[in-house]
């Protein structure tokens, strides 16, 4: 990606105000085709935009896919921030009026040519003037997924140019910003787990939590939310050491735990934001 200057953004104590403008003007999610529940809830989203021109996007998707790599406790997931200007933000507001009607094709969304394709979710807008859409295989060649519509080709050249903004805008339109990764666990409650494969939940906070329920277009999850501190966040991957996907053991309580990095607008577990249309 074509580097920027970089300036900061946030200090190094969590925020609780997130930015002076926390309208997103678009978000994008994508659920894996393959995945565990509680890792593919942790993988959302991708990339926000918000009206300040503030944008967020997950620098650990793998080569090729919009789809995040799975994390893991020893290497968790972070995003990478940019300022966009004033003039940039024209740009971006101009092509998302493009998109927004590319959006409303009625095969956009369609890949009757492919199975167990990725799910990515475009909304733009918050509230009563929303608007998204579904679309199957995003980001593959129309020879996978069998569609070579127009619109949807617009609506893919977007989420190149947006996902590489300083290439998209320019340097002179984009600043990249420093942020200080924050971190949040959710859980999923497991009933067994093969034995070497459970550790001893390593903090004294184990299960004071918040239950939510989260939208993952292909079902909805009933998962709980903990709060977690750096120190936490650095004493749990020393505990689950080469264990990618470990089953941690509290009380006699079997659960999965995956690690969510906080956007600006999300404060703590109370203030999840985690899918489009939530």
């Amino acid at each position: 990606m074509t580097s920027a200057a970089t300036t900061s953004l946030t200090s190094t104590e969590p925020s609780t105000t997130g930015p002076a403008d926390e309208v997103r003007v678009l978000q994008l999610d994508v659920v894996p085709a393959f995945g565990d529940i509680v890792h593919v809830a942790a993988g959302n989203p991708v990339l926000v935009l918000y009206r300040d021109g503030l944008l967020m996007i997950r620098i650990d998707r793998a080569a090729a896919r919009l789809a995040p790599a799975p994390s893991s406790l020893s290497s968790p997931s972070m995003y990478e921030a940019f300022q966009i200007g004033r003039n940039g933000m024209s740009t971006v507001m101009e092509a998302l009026e493009v998109t927004s009607t590319a959006m409303t094709a009625p095969d956009v969304g369609d890949a009757p040519a492919a199975a167990d394709l990725d799910v990515t979710r475009i909304a733009l807008g918050e509230g009563s003037s929303s608007q998204e859409v579904l679309i199957e295989g995003a980001g593959v060649a129309s020879e996978a997924t069998g569609n070579d519509s127009e619109s949807r080709a617009q609506l893919e050249g977007f989420l190149s140019h947006i996902l590489d903004p300083v290439a998209w805008l320019g340097p002179d339109m984009v600043t990249a910003v420093s942020v200080s990764p924050r971190y949040v666990g959710l859980m999923s409650p497991r009933e067994e787990a093969p034995p070497n494969n459970v550790i001893d939940w390593p903090l004294l906070h184990p299960v004071d939590v918040v239950e939510f329920s989260v939208d993952l277009v292909v079902t909805t999850a009933s998962l709980s939310c903990l709060e977690l501190s750096g120190n936490d966040v650095e004493r749990l991957g020393e505990a689950a050491a080469a264990i990618r996907t470990p089953t941690w053991v509290s009380n006699g309580q079997l659960f999965v735990l995956a690690l969510r990095p906080l956007l600006p607008d999300e404060s703590d577990c109370h203030r999840l934001r985690p899918s489009a249309g939530q």
